[in-house]
């Protein structure tokens, strides 16, 4: 779906892959806990690309104060410590460096992976959580990976002993 920036309107493409999904709290006709995983893979690269097809889709991403539902992020703020939005970059895919040696040409692709952050796996683990959480694991193994950095910096050795 084109997206408009800044007055102009820009081809913009996202792909929505569903790994798991919640009714949440099924006595209730609306339930502010159901919920779905998504991998999203945008494929092109625009301002709120992801949180802007997120909602035109009916599908608002938790915890998005600008275009989310303000009722269903208090809950999810109140009943599941969700103080952000709960969205992460779990990989990027780059293409290759330019190498300093013109003789030799690098052709391989960077694929970086990033660990989902404690204060979203926290959220995921939790006892009323871990149906959805199991099926998303078993899609995408990627999602048990630990958080590190071999520099031990800000979110590296020593972020979980640090974090109160």
């Amino acid at each position: 779906k084109p997206l408009k920036v800044k007055d102009i309107v820009k081809d913009a493409k996202t792909e929505f892959r569903m790994l798991a999904s919640s009714l949440g709290d099924e006595s209730m006709m609306y339930s502010p806990a159901a919920c779905s995983l998504v991998l999203c893979t945008p494929k092109t690269g625009r301002t709120h690309q992801i949180r802007r097809h997120a909602y035109s889709i009916g599908f608002p991403i938790i915890g998005d104060t600008r275009y989310g539902d303000s009722k269903i992020n208090r809950w999810w703020r109140e009943n599941r410590d969700l103080n952000r939005l709960f969205l992460h970059c779990l990989s990027l895919d780059l293409p290759p460096l330019a190498t300093l040696e013109k003789e030799e040409e690098n052709t391989e692709r960077i694929d970086c992976t990033a660990p989902l952050l404690p204060e979203l796996a926290n959220v995921l683990q939790r006892e009323d959580m871990t149906d959805i959480w199991n099926v998303a694991k078993g899609k995408n193994s990627r999602l048990t990976m630990e958080v590190f950095d071999e520099r031990g910096g800000t979110f590296g050795r020593n972020y979980n002993r640090n974090k109160v």
